[in-house]
């Protein structure tokens, strides 16, 4: 057995093996004499661990008039526009969360701290990851957790996932998003941890991020720190927010005591990092995209195409 290689590493290979080549994951279960749940977590980690490359070749990535248009407008470094096998959210996050997977691999290089905003497109994106041979990579938490023990260990496992894929250290905030009151929050900043964090995510040369935007149903207008008379401003005023901080039409914060409240990076802070990958899609997020790029917050996004007509529409009645 190759030293550099674990007894997992060799099964997880050996199923790959055997599933790509066309069993299906019972027979590939009999063979190595495992079961099919653990057929199936064998051939998860073989992609995490890069062992396995699936490739889709859409011709309609090589020759993107939507992409160039994007770059002209918004003065983007990159853009790549995905074309979801679906119109549903299930199938364009899927899409873009495996072309913004390879969009972060390729931006991020040796010394790198990685700053990472969690969503479920994030979470999409950790899981497409491969691994990277990457050296002294920090990925760190740009925002604090928006509650809830299942979400907050999909936070968690994101995170973990992207410094894993980079042979990374891993940096949590370990506290909420939003807090009862600005004075809480001070006191949270003050602790040695929770500043050591901050301070990672300030100074991060890479940003990956996606965008939300404010209906009823989203995330953050469900946590109880929110007070109704809070909710209905932000439902009035916000397009959308943006590592938790909402904004207006103009990219401006919209609710300063929320923001006040709120435990992320700044939008300042956030516009002033090299590389800001910003990855989102979905007809309900049009306006916040558009914000978000016309006020400098990202330079590479990934996209959906149906959402990217609509956001060139839409600035073109803004200019």
């Amino acid at each position: 057995m190759p030293v550099n290689l674990s007894r997992k590493d060799i099964q997880a290979i050996d199923a790959a093996k055997a599933y790509y080549g066309g069993l299906p994951q019972n027979e590939v279960a009999a063979r190595l004499g495992i079961s099919r749940p653990t057929v199936s977590k064998l051939l998860r980690y073989a992609r995490a661990k890069g062992y396995v490359k699936i490739t889709v070749n859409d011709p309609r990535l090589a020759d993107s008039s939507t992409a160039k248009a994007l770059i002209s407008r918004f003065g983007l470094e990159e853009a790549v526009v995905v074309y979801p096998s679906a119109p549903a959210d299930i199938e364009v996050r899927k899409a873009l969360g495996e072309a913004g997977a390879r969009m972060v691999e390729k931006v991020i290089k040796d010394g790198d701290t990685v700053g990472v905003s969690w969503s479920r497109t994030i979470e999409e994106i950790s899981k497409n990851l491969t691994a990277q041979p990457r050296k002294k990579v920090e990925i760190v938490q740009l925002r604090g957790g928006v509650g809830g023990f299942a979400r907050g260990q999909s936070e968690i496992e994101a995170v973990n996932r992207f410094a894993e894929a980079f042979n990374a250290e891993a940096h949590l905030l370990g506290a909420p998003t939003v807090f009862q009151s600005a004075e809480a929050k001070q006191a949270m900043m003050q602790e040695k941890q929770v500043a050591a964090v901050l301070k990672r995510g300030r100074d991060s040369q890479v940003a990956v991020f996606t965008v939300g935007d404010a209906a009823k149903s989203s995330y953050l207008l469900s946590l109880p720190t929110l007070s109704r008379d809070v909710k209905l401003i932000l439902e009035k005023k916000a397009v959308g927010d943006i590592c938790s901080r909402f904004i207006d039409t103009h990219g401006r914060v919209c609710l300063p005591e929320l923001n006040d409240r709120t435990m992320a990076i700044s939008l300042a802070q956030l516009r002033r990092i090299p590389e800001k990958i910003m990855v989102a899609g979905g007809g309900a997020k049009v306006a916040i995209i558009r914000v978000a790029l016309e006020h400098g917050y990202a330079n590479r996004l990934v996209i959906d195409a149906a959402t990217a007509a609509q956001v060139l529409d839409l600035s073109l009645i803004h200019i």
